[in-house]
């Protein structure tokens, strides 16, 4: 996969929100409604879980409501990208149902820097610092 890394992320050699999502090929979904119409718990990680016997990941609840700007409608297999992003989770159990809490405004994503590296691989490429992605999982 051909990555294009705009001059904000080549200036300060980290990722953007776009270039994570881009890259994992997340689908996300905007909707601003559900969550005032259904009930769901919001969650502030999503860590992997340190049980190797199951594939589940754990969650933990929020103290406190966080401020968030928009909402999208995520699949379960992409919730590693909220931990990524420090972004909370809200979830539904009776219709399983993510979302993804969005908690800046204003800015494009694109702009949006996180804290994943940017590295020049092997062939003097931009590329993404997956070391950085192991130790994030790792804290």
């Amino acid at each position: 996969m051909d990555i294009k890394f705009n001059d904000e992320e080549t200036r300060n050699k980290r990722s953007s929100v776009t270039r994570l999502i881009e890259f994992y090929n997340i689908d996300m979904i905007l909707n601003n409604e559900l969550i005032n119409v259904l009930p769901f718990e919001v969650y502030r990680s999503i860590e992997p879980d340190d049980d190797e016997d199951d594939d589940e990941e754990d969650l933990y609840l929020y103290e406190s409501d966080p401020e968030v700007f928009q909402y999208y409608i995520i699949k379960e297999r992409d919730l590693f990208i909220a931990s990524l992003l420090n972004e909370p989770v809200f979830y539904n159990s009776e219709i399983d149902l993510y979302l993804i809490g969005i908690t800046h405004w204003g800015t494009s994503w694109d702009y949006v820097l996180t804290d994943i590296d940017l590295i020049y691989d092997e062939n003097q490429e931009l590329n993404f610092n997956f070391e950085t992605i192991k130790e994030y999982w790792n804290r």
